[in-house]
């Protein structure tokens, strides 16, 4: 194991303490090493404050030493935010080696950042740098074995072995291959937003073992047990937004809130988005207070004086296109969301919902509660999808949640 990989670890163990706080702004830790110790480590915590190496440089007293090597899971920022730029402390406090995960994708720092740090004179080793360059030399080994291989049954491999001798033994670059994947796992909210300009978009499903959510339309159901409800209420708190549509508001009247095990609503709670095409759900409803989104369709004039009514109770009303078939249009959603700064968008909706996003591309990750229950009939997940073939799913996690199981995929492009 290459000796900087452990302390990369630790700083994505750092920088997921950041998690729901610094939003839109990419969660990052920092730590300083001395002698193979770590002497002082540090995040972002939140919006608006320092980054993460600006907070540990700025409360870090004692002097950086020459061989002091510091370690940030993203490239430093080199240009005046709503903080000064993390550039500009990392020389004011000498750091002469500096180990960065990722380069920031924003085409502000893209690369500006550790440019800088290298023109100063100060060492920087870029992770996803050093793996590229290893992927194109095991590429270029593939291709001249192969031409080995070729020129071998064409009888001319004397004459290949004198001018490109054998490689090297084959490399074992799982751990940083493992390690860069962890690190653009961790920001792909960010990532998803600043380059796609788009939320990242996760659908929440709690289904049976057959596929089913409920016994009829409309009906309120727990399938899953208390700790995959606790589970729910700490994933509700990394996300930027969550989406429900016009049926659930009606028929459940969600707070959409991030609760603990006593009910206590706790930490920074997203956005509240529903879907509302024509404006029918009633006023009295929990979710409808200030800071909530409300789409409505551009098509539906009629309830003036509903807009108004929900525009007094601080309730953003957005319009938006409508398709053929009445539903709103997803993609313009997303649109609106991102231009508002949400990078993450957790979608509790329903069937119609979770099938609309899925056929129109537009999910990047599922999240399914299954309960160890069959119901034999009743409402499928999902209705009909409108695609023909397979989606390629990669497999992301799974956990025991009491006696349900939690499991997460990401859709592959």
């Amino acid at each position: 194991m290459k000796s900087y990989l452990p302390y990369l670890c630790r700083a994505i163990e750092l920088a997921e303490k950041g998690r729901g706080f610094v939003s839109p702004n990419p969660v990052v830790g920092a730590l300083l090493v001395r002698k193979g110790k770590i002497i002082a480590e540090d995040w972002h915590r939140k919006i608006g404050e320092g980054h993460a190496e600006r907070n540990l440089l700025g409360l870090f007293t004692e002097s950086v030493w020459p061989d002091d090597v510091l370690y940030i899971t993203l490239e430093p920022c080199c240009h005046v935010g709503k903080t000064p730029p993390c550039t500009d402390i990392i020389l004011e406090k000498g750091v002469k080696k500096v180990v960065v995960g990722l380069y920031d994708p924003n085409p502000l720092v893209r690369g500006k950042g550790v440019d800088m740090l290298r023109g100063w004179g100060v060492e920087v080793l870029v992770l996803e740098e050093e793996q590229g360059e290893i992927q194109r030399v095991i590429a270029k080994e593939e291709r001249l074995k192969q031409s080995r291989e070729f020129l071998h049954s064409a009888g001319v491999s004397g004459l290949l072995r004198r001018s490109n001798p054998e490689p090297s033994a084959p490399r074992n670059d799982s751990l940083e291959e493992k390690l860069l994947e962890d690190l653009k796992w961790q920001n792909r909210f960010f990532f998803k937003w600043v380059q796609q300009h788009r939320p990242w978009v996760s659908l929440k499903i709690a289904q049976t073992l057959d596929g089913r959510i409920v016994p009829e339309r409309g009906q309120q159901l727990w399938l899953t047990g208390k700790e995959s409800q606790v589970h729910v209420h700490q994933m509700r708190a990394q996300y930027d937004a969550i989406l429900v549509g016009a049926a659930t508001v009606i028929d459940d009247d969600p707070a959409l809130t991030v609760r603990n095990e006593k009910g206590k609503v706790i930490g920074l709670q997203p956005i509240p988005v529903v879907l509302d095409a024509a404006l029918s759900v009633p006023l009295d409803r929990q979710v409808l207070h200030l800071g909530t989104i409300v789409f409505r369709g551009r098509q539906f004039r009629r309830r003036e004086s509903r807009k108004l009514k929900l525009l007094e109770k601080g309730v953003q009303v957005l319009e938006v296109d409508t398709t053929e078939k009445g539903y709103l249009h997803l993609g313009q959603i997303l649109d609106e969301l991102a231009a508002r700064g949400v990078t993450s968008l957790y979608v509790e909706g329903g069937p119609s919902i979770w099938s609309s996003f899925l056929r129109e591309g537009l999910v990047d990750e599922l999240m399914i509660y299954m309960a160890p229950q069959f119901l034999g009939a009743g409402v499928l997940t999902f209705e009909d999808l409108g695609f023909e073939g397979a989606k390629e799913l990669q497999f992301r996690e799974m956990k025991q949640l009491g006696n349900d199981v939690y499991v997460v995929y990401s859709l592959v492009a």
